[in-house]
């Protein structure tokens, strides 16, 4: 015989109270005056006797109740014969350990419930019983891969089990299962219904274990954006953040921005149920340094804080140090378009000079680049820094093949003559940002020489022609403007368009680092999957429920219901007993002196 509660056993203290209680509740004798005890102790004779007989009994009564109640709450178990009981099992314990698991219940979280329920599990099983564990989240992780007897190994697996960022796949983490053959599964989560991204295939026996089934309400912030390209000490910074309210209950709560753990702003957030809303805010930039400062946007914490945060970067404007290497005189007008006094040099000198340091390099109507030129800015653009080729006449276009970090060129031709019409291409690009939009368009482009370029992304089209090309190499930006940076190819240094575009390079630096990982935000809708869509599929909750479906399989039958039955009637009797002893009581302390006077006065 087992005990699904072992520790309901100590109930069985509770067995001193009925004895304490017997004990202090004896009789007490009174004394009281009386003319003759004759008739008192023949009436005590009579009683002595019985009434000792009837307050053991009712003590052995009341202490078996006590007893029977005991252990009724610690579920005793009785083995009986199963074919399922006697041979050896083979089980994969699957742990979700996604975001949502961090949800907390009381005062653990769903995955240390789940912790606790695959070990008890584990527990269950014999010793020629072979388990498997598995992770569960965005991948499945396998932890001890193939069946195995070594339950101290598995034990040591499952309670390594950390709380991931990630969103659940259970199907991937199934189908690992199902590569251990194993003959039963446990899949130990809070069945979120987005964690099912694909239907249940069939398969080996599986049992879903949810630590419980409580209603989960969540709040979350989705996403935070800045609005502002980069920021300077002392400049607003505007930006958008996405809260959403994940239950049915209206949310009042407050959005706060941080900037390297210190708050910049703050702003109430009112939801109705089930609802999501765009938040705008906006801060003065304090005083920083660096390329960029890490920035949080986050609402007051809840049941689930992981989702309570969203991470982001905020880049900082850095002057541009900027070199021009420069055929002939080509570079005269990116000097002119310049703030300051950029450094120019000759393209016979790029071999030798040094180029670190610098935010930006200019190349204008360069002849072609030697081997070392282009190892040079291989190098130079794989530590973030940003490159624009300008070609002009002197360019051997075909030459260029050989750079990797450009697009491919091809033939140098002439478009119609007049001004060629422009287009954007992709609008959402920092370079086309606060200056050209559907309101102000590109203008038309006086161009009378381009070159065909194949690959890159193309920003920008005059006359159908790919005009402004970017691409990337390592951290760094390549971008070709297809026009001489001098008037050999056009007038667009003398375009309205010319000095707006070469500023807004300058100012469009290397993307800031990446920010901080953010959770799934898929984890943040808590609800979970209809049972009808899991047919076969048997989902127990909580580890009252593991432990009565695991005595079912291990062949156990329940002897808590028989014990509670026999205390049902042991109560019935305590009560019949300590109802006659009452009455017994009451009828032999009424003693008929008048009657018996009478008798012995004749």
């Amino acid at each position: 015989m087992w005990f699904l509660s072992p520790w309901m056993l100590y109930g069985l203290g509770g067995l001193a109270a009925p004895i304490f209680i017997h004990l202090w509740k004896r009789r007490r004798v009174i004394q009281v005056p009386f003319g003759t005890l004759r008739f008192l102790k023949i009436a005590q004779a009579r009683t002595r006797r019985s009434s000792r007989i009837e307050n053991v009994l009712l003590l052995l009564l009341r202490c078996a109740l006590f007893a029977l109640l005991a252990l009724a709450a610690a579920r005793p178990v009785l083995a009986r014969k199963s074919s399922l009981g006697s041979a050896p099992r083979s089980v994969a314990l699957v742990l979700d350990d996604s975001m949502s698991m961090g949800y907390r219940t009381g005062e653990q979280t769903r995955l240390d419930a789940a912790r606790k329920e695959a070990l008890a599990v584990l527990d269950n099983l014999k010793a020629a019983d072979q388990v498997a564990v598995l992770a569960a989240n965005d991948r499945a992780e396998p932890l001890i891969p193939e069946l195995t007897v070594d339950h101290a190994a598995a034990r040591k697996a499952i309670g390594g089990i950390r709380q991931t960022d990630g969103r659940a796949d259970f199907s991937q983490a199934l189908t690992a299962a199902r590569k251990t053959n194993a003959r039963e599964i446990y899949l130990f989560t809070d069945n979120q219904a987005n964690g099912w991204r694909t239907p249940l295939a069939p398969g080996a026996n599986l049992v879903i274990v949810k630590p419980d089934d409580l209603p989960s309400p969540n709040a979350a912030v989705m996403k935070a954006a800045l609005l502002t390209p980069f920021a300077n000490a002392g400049s607003p910074v505007q930006g958008v953040a996405t809260v959403e309210n994940f239950s049915s209950d209206p949310l009042h709560t407050v959005l706060e921005i941080d900037l390297a753990g210190v708050s910049v702003t703050r702003k109430p957030v009112d939801l109705g149920p089930n609802a999501s809303a765009d938040v705008p805010f906006e801060f003065e930039m304090p005083a920083a340094t660096g390329k960029s400062v890490a920035g949080a946007a986050k609402i007051e914490a809840d049941n689930l804080p992981a989702d309570d945060l969203f991470n982001f970067i905020v880049p900082l404007y850095q002057p541009p140090n900027v070199l021009i290497v420069e055929n002939g005189n080509a570079g005269f007008y990116l000097r002119k378009a310049m703030e300051g006094a950029p450094r120019t040099i000759p393209e016979t000198d790029l071999d030798d000079v040094p180029v670190e340091g610098y935010s930006a390099i200019f190349l204008a109507g360069l002849t072609g680049l030697s081997d070392r030129a282009v190892v040079k800015m291989d190098r130079f653009l794989d530590a973030g820094g940003t490159v624009v080729f300008f070609p002009g006449d002197a360019t051997n276009i075909g030459g260029l093949s050989r750079v990797d970090f450009l697009p491919k060129a091809g033939a140098v031709r002439d478009p119609p003559a007049g001004r060629l019409s422009s287009r954007v291409e992709d609008p959402a690009n920092p370079l086309f940002a606060n200056v050209w939009d559907d309101a102000t368009p590109f203008p038309a482009l006086p161009q009378t020489r381009m070159a065909d370029w194949n690959g890159g992304k193309t920003l920008l089209t005059a006359g159908g022609v790919p005009f402004l090309i970017s691409t990337s190499r390592g951290a760094g930006r390549v971008f070709v403007v297809n026009a001489s940076a001098d008037r050999t190819w056009g007038d667009f240094p003398l375009s309205p368009a010319f000095l707006p575009l070469v500023q807004q390079m300058l100012r469009t630096q290397a993307p800031p680092p990446p920010a901080p990982a953010n959770s799934d935000r898929g984890e943040s809708d808590l609800r979970t999957m209809d049972p009808a869509a899991l047919p076969g599929v048997d989902i127990i909750t909580g580890m009252d429920g593991l432990k009565t479906w695991l005595a079912s399989v291990r062949g156990l039958s329940p002897l808590w219901p028989l014990l509670l039955l026999l205390a049902l009637v042991v109560f019935l009797a305590e009560t019949f007993l300590a109802n006659r002893l009452a009455r017994n009581r009451a009828e032999t302390g009424r003693i008929q002196t008048g009657r018996l006077n009478k008798r012995s006065m004749r």
